[in-house]
């Protein structure tokens, strides 16, 4: 007996013969045609899109298709999905497509190179905005804080800012015009000095002074607490015991003293 209560020969496709209760029984949702233990042994390539697995003889989809639990139908891949696992999971894209998430895209966003023999996006290095897939930078972003070089076809930081080996360039500490990280500067913006603990200050701490040439704190004599260019002293320290002679503009020991 079929489903629809009349007697048949034979049972129509998506159905198998049951010999016990003679009902025609529905076949898994994949299967064209089945056994009674629910095993396919044909399946339709025309309509269903699907092929027989001779691993678990269920019928699974067609390459270029992907399977919907309980849906006989399998559905065609998308976007340029050449094989996919679901409407927005690909794993092989057709020609001219390139893969990115998952997903098959006609062009690559930036910061990813198109790779014809693999048909990925590969990531481009991380100071490039743009790139080649031998891993020199076309273009670099502002945003980043960088500039393209042309010596290196690499993006470098923008003055004030110092390599982090990370997108986005790091900023140099507040006075510094160029740097080697936030504890080292290798020079100072305008009105600024750069001292010995490779920091830049808008006024030397005491025992400096600010060279206008060389735009460094450099070292005020020994004896001297402040001081001018000359190497004059301004001002003695008393817990140095010293006190200033207007004769030498040195500092010289208090009475008691040497």
């Amino acid at each position: 007996m079929n489903f629809d209560f009349l007697c048949k020969l034979d049972c129509p496709p998506t159905y198998y013969r049951d010999n016990i209760t003679w009902i025609c029984r529905r076949c898994p949702y994949d299967c064209d045609q089945c056994d009674s233990t629910g095993r396919c042994f044909g399946c339709n390539s025309i309509v269903d899109h699907r092929m027989l697995s001779s691993s678990n003889y269920r019928c699974i989809a067609e390459v270029g298709f992907y399977d919907v639990v309980k849906i006989r139908t399998a559905k065609g891949c998308t976007g340029g999905c050449a094989a996919c696992e679901s409407a927005t999971s690909c794993f092989g894209c057709q020609s001219g497509f390139f893969m990115l998430n998952g997903q098959c895209r006609n062009t690559c966003p930036v910061r990813f190179y198109e790779s014809s023999l693999t048909n990925l996006c590969n990531a481009c290095p991380f100071d490039c905005l743009t790139c080649l897939a031998q891993g020199l930078c076309l273009t670099c972003s502002s945003s980043d804080f960088r500039l393209f070089s042309p010596a290196t076809s690499r993006g470098i930081p923008m003055s004030g800012y110092f390599e982090s080996f990370l997108q986005v360039a790091a900023q140099c500490p507040s006075a510094c015009l160029t740097c080697q990280d936030s504890t080292f500067c290798l020079s100072c913006i305008p009105n600024n000095y750069l001292h010995i603990d490779n920091m830049c200050y808008s006024q030397c701490p005491v025992r400096f002074f600010a060279d206008n040439i060389s735009f460094k704190c450099n070292a005020c004599p020994f004896d001297c607490l402040t001081c001018d260019r000359f190497g004059q002293c301004i001002t003695c320290s008393p817990s140095d015991f010293r006190i200033l002679s207007n004769a030498t503009g040195r500092c010289v020991p208090q009475q008691g003293f040497f």
